[in-house]
């Protein structure tokens, strides 16, 4: 097809070319605001590119753009000119690198269109609402290389027949949420095999969801109902079940998992609903042993221990909500020295959680000077523990509804309290530095081999957390405190 078989501009364009009458230029930014603006095919690609990897705002001539819009009409042989080619216009005119994504993704789009609405996600039911979280950012696509075979591998095991559910194996807590939502971020983006564009990653805290219908005495059968329910109200979904290790029961027999999880297994077989659950390689390698049954329907993903390129990438992603909790500037610097101090350290079995609580502890240490609270801080602090027991009564007596809305009256006390803790830490916040790193390896027991210390036990220290895990089941936290409570009194040090 050549541009004269083009024969008609969408209103939504025209709408938009007849804001430039008058003039014979305009800047590449406040075009995009305004294909952005038309609510069009353009806007649905620019939801899925977010945030667009364009230059800064460059001049373009409004007829240069218009003759390019006919052209990318034509290569996708389309019979008339709409926001989406004047998107692609734009995009090739700043040379912008999104340019072949943003084509690639009109491709899926016109397959898929309902894809290309915001509120392509149907309204969250009370359950959801309560327990899950639906997961769509975009910030980590093309910024953790960590995460790139991993995440191929679970391409591939999703598109398979059988076994297309996904175990997640060797992460931490940190990065297999990380990862979740790098796999949410790659599909939101269309960065996936086109069978599974459009689905839906939600993470679900299922161990509490079914803790709370046993503990009341709840129909499982009929909350498991509801929850498939809304499930299925979402069409194409991949649960995270980011509990998955507080699920696992030891019996005389060995290790399981509770028939609850085995009815919902058996509930979302040939749905399309999918599960992701990230488990410790020494449960996971037990329940092979002992209940092979209960992940059938699995194929494993592991996790290798990430390069000290890995954990920088890592840490610095996280920079910010470490730097805005503790109110403590992360220099960069701070965080190479880091990940490559924490390499060096034989007695880390897990460097990338070592690496995160290091960050975790210095940040502390710095940011741990005196302040003084406010009446109307600690006013703030006890409405919202009153809000919190309310949310807690309603979720005991299973008044889901009530419950969301004590959630929304937390949500807006956050946000009160966030505003009063601007006001009170507006001071000047302090720089972490390489030396509070050292203190901090001081702080969690781990001596510098540098330093010539005493090294008592490391390797049984090391592993003690682990050793423990595996015969304490569903109670991580405390065997991670005791562990470190011992490790500490072994080493001399206080808590």
């Amino acid at each position: 097809m050549n541009n004269a078989s083009i024969n008609k501009l969408t209103i939504r364009a025209t709408h938009i070319l007849s804001a430039f009458v008058d003039v014979d230029t305009i800047s590449s930014s406040e075009f995009l605001t305004l294909i952005k603006k038309s609510e069009g095919m353009g806007t649905a690609l620019m939801h899925h590119l977010s945030p667009l990897n364009t230059k800064d705002s460059i001049v373009l001539k409004i007829n240069d753009v218009v003759v390019e819009a006919f052209n990318q009409a034509s290569i996708f042989e389309h019979s008339y000119v709409g926001t989406e080619h004047l998107l692609l216009a734009v995009l090739k005119l700043t040379s912008s690198k999104d340019h072949s994504r943003a084509k690639s993704s009109l491709v899926k789009l016109s397959l898929f269109p309902s894809l290309g609405s915001k509120t392509s996600v149907p309204g969250i039911g009370a359950i959801m609402s309560m327990f899950g979280k639906v997961l769509s950012t975009g910030i980590f696509v093309d910024s953790l290389p960590y995460y790139q075979k991993p995440i191929s591998d679970s391409y591939i095991a999703l598109l398979q027949k059988e076994h297309s559910n996904l175990a997640l194996l060797g992460g931490t807590s940190a990065s297999n949420d990380l990862f979740a939502n790098y796999l949410a971020s790659s599909i939101n983006r269309f960065e996936c095999p086109l069978l599974l564009s459009g689905y839906t990653v939600v993470s679900f805290d299922l161990f509490s969801f079914f803790a709370l219908a046993t503990s009341r005495s709840m129909s499982i059968g009929v909350m498991l109902d509801g929850l498939l329910s809304e499930l299925k109200a979402l069409n194409r979904v991949i649960l995270y079940i980011k509990d998955f290790n507080n699920l696992v029961v030891s019996t005389p027999t060995g290790y399981t998992v509770p028939i609850y999880f085995t009815l919902f297994m058996r509930a979302i077989k040939d749905t399309n609903i999918k599960v992701l659950i990230p488990a410790e390689q020494d449960i996971f390698d037990r329940l092979m042993s002992d209940s092979p049954e209960s992940l059938d329907a699995f194929t494993s993903i592991k996790l290798s221990q990430p390069k000290e390129t890995d954990i920088y990438s890592i840490l610095k992603l996280l920079r910010r909500d470490y730097s805005e909790y503790h109110n403590v500037k992360i220099p960069l610097s701070v965080l190479r020295y880091l990940s490559k101090k924490v390499l060096e350290k034989d007695d880390f079995t897990d460097v990338m959680a070592s690496s995160l609580d290091l960050l975790d502890t210095a940040c502390s240490m710095v940011g741990s000077t005196s302040n003084v609270f406010s009446d109307k801080y600690k006013d703030l602090i006890k409405h919202s523990h009153g809000v919190l027991r309310d949310i807690v009564k309603s979720l005991d007596t299973g008044d889901f509804e009530h419950a969301q809305v004590g959630k929304a009256k937390l949500s807006r006390s956050d946000k009160a309290l966030t505003k009063v803790e601007d006001e009170m830490f507006e001071k000047e916040a302090m720089t972490l530095q390489n030396l509070d790193i050292d203190k901090a390896l001081t702080q969690l027991g781990i001596k510098d081999p540098s330093n010539n210390i005493r090294s008592i036990n490391a390797n049984k220290l090391s592993s003690l957390s682990r050793r423990l895990k595996s015969n304490v089941i569903g109670q991580n936290a405390a065997v991670d405190a005791v562990s470190k409570a011992i490790i500490r009194s072994t080493l001399g040090l206080k808590k």
